[in-house]
């Protein structure tokens, strides 16, 4: 117990811990010992809720977080060997880019980085560039309205075809326009707005000879 306590004081990752271990659980053993690994200087577990003590007294001052809270303690439950890497954690941001969206108080788009990865796209040679390129921009779908529909020419090239079919691709001037449209739909993206939970909610579904669709959507102050 004694070295134990010593190798949480001493490593700077555990230090705030380990005074919060010896005070709290040094002489009740029961309370940590269930979380201790052998072959480990520190478990899983343990360095979790050092980090967890480390964050809210370092960056909250000691605040409770509820949402926070809730996040880690839900790791610590699940006791599958994962661990929080404070350097890549960023807390109390207005606006963050996260998997290629741009998440605000305003609400979700597609992030600018991607926006003008798409906006530099070439015109696709074959099949297979032109499946490549649907997918990309196909991931940001749920911005783009009646998507579909406007992408319909494009999508006929790749009837019949196979997924890594090399053929070249005849443009016309129809489908280069189309090609360019929806370049520009996603530059043009809506913003998804967070959810209220005081307006209704209400589902909208629609269809056409190209494809279907459904949104949900809420009215709040008449919009």
């Amino acid at each position: 117990m004694k070295q134990f306590i010593e190798d949480l004081l001493n490593d700077p990752d555990t230090s705030e811990f380990g005074k919060y271990f010896q005070q709290n659980y040094a002489q009740r053993p029961e309370k940590w010992a269930y979380c201790y690994r052998k072959d480990l200087d520190i478990n899983t577990n343990m360095y979790l809720e050092s980090l967890h003590k480390k964050i809210k007294y370092h960056y909250f001052d000691g605040k409770h977080v509820e949402r926070l809270d809730v996040a880690i303690d839900g790791l610590l439950k699940l006791d599958a060997g994962l661990v929080i890497k404070v350097a890549k954690c960023q807390f109390l941001q207005t606006e963050v880019d996260f998997l290629g969206h741009h998440i605000s108080v305003n609400g979700i788009e597609p992030s600018k980085e991607k926006i003008k990865v798409i906006e530099d796209f070439k015109l696709p040679e074959t099949v297979k560039d032109l499946r490549r390129y649907l997918g990309v921009i196909n991931f940001y779908h749920r911005f783009i309205p009646n998507a579909a529909e406007n992408q319909a020419v494009l999508n006929n090239y790749l009837k019949g075809k196979k997924s890594n079919d090399k053929n070249k691709i005849h443009w016309t001037e129809e489908s280069v326009q189309a090609f360019e449209n929806s370049k520009q739909q996603l530059c043009k993206a809506t913003v998804l707005v967070h959810p209220s939970k005081n307006a209704h909610i209400s589902l909208m579904v629609d269809a056409s000879d190209n494809g279907i669709g459904a949104v949900l959507q809420q009215l709040e102050h008449g919009v």
